[in-house]
């Protein structure tokens, strides 16, 4: 058998609810992974310079820079040892990260929404990919 497309579910569904207290189980897991995400979620970063991609070890935010730079933030440009010249940064695409997502909003007409901002701080012409609201049921 082939697997024709997957969406992934929150690890609360694998609760059955034919267990007892079924419901209060999965709330109290969806609340502990809502917990989790907050803790250790890279929202809470500034970002990376000339394309370094974010990444948070034990607790601590760190940049993974591109091969061409370094520094704390990848905000210097590695000298290449060859031709002694720099990495022009223009020529890299700068890219912000998400603040942490806002309190969800109350309830209305069955859904409630949440909103993040992109960080961009120190980066010109700087974006973020995915959405800046998110929804659900209520």
């Amino acid at each position: 058998p082939a697997l024709l497309s997957s969406e992934p579910e929150p690890i609360q569904t694998l609760i059955p609810l034919s267990m007892p207290d079924a419901n209060t189980r999965r709330l109290n897991m969806q609340r502990a992974t809502q917990e989790y995400e907050a803790e250790y979620s890279v929202c809470k970063c500034k970002p990376c310079h000339n394309g370094g991609s974010l990444a948070l070890l034990d607790g601590k935010c760190l940049c993974l820079c591109l091969p061409q730079f370094e520094g704390l933030a990848c905000q210097d440009a590695k000298a290449d040892n060859n031709k002694n010249t720099k990495t022009p940064v223009e020529s890299v695409p700068q890219e912000g990260n998400w603040s942490c997502w806002a309190a969800w909003s109350g309830c209305s007409g069955g859904k409630r929404i949440r909103t993040r901002s992109c960080n961009t701080q120190g980066l010109s012409d700087a974006t973020c990919r995915g959405d800046i609201v998110t929804e659900d049921y209520c």
